[in-house]
């Protein structure tokens, strides 16, 4: 009998262990969690974009990515990656835009503060709280150097 315990108490074991294993390592605390995890990240960045090709004061700088499936498929996943690595989700960093490519967008000063303003917009329409969207937004300035050419 008391063998039977000490191996199903073993085997309980080995089963916990393992679905431990199994588990996201994203941490419940982590603003990758808080902002919905992919699903939720995903919809901010899609929001965000829609925003951008809306407004008139920023679409003809889009206009080119806007018009390549492909390269405005990889801009939001820059921007998701971006968001993902910064929230303390499970993903790898962004990595930076080469100057001259179809996917880099050039802006002036007023357009990047727009641009800005679009993001915390959408922030705040997704019900992201007050600190998770400034830390977001401070971030933002490096994802926006590897994405934006500012006209001077």
């Amino acid at each position: 009998m008391q063998k039977i315990v000490k191996l199903l108490s073993l085997l309980f074991l080995f089963i916990s262990a393992g679905c431990s294993l199994f588990q996201s390592s994203i941490s419940p605390d982590s603003l990758y969690f808080r902002l919905g995890n992919a699903e939720g990240t995903q919809r901010i960045v899609d929001n965000f974009m829609v925003e951008i090709l809306l407004d008139r004061r920023l679409n003809t700088s889009f206009i080119n990515l806007a018009s390549d499936k492909n390269a405005l498929t990889r801009f939001k996943k820059h921007i998701f990656d971006h968001i993902c690595n910064q929230g303390g989700g499970d993903c790898a960093p962004p990595v930076p835009i080469p100057q001259g490519d179809k996917e880099r967008v050039e802006l002036d000063q007023e357009q990047v503060d727009i641009y800005l303003d679009k993001f915390t917009t959408i922030l705040y329409d997704s019900r992201i709280s007050g600190i998770d969207r400034e830390f977001l937004v401070q971030k933002t300035a490096p994802l926006l150097t590897s994405l934006v050419d500012i006209r001077k």
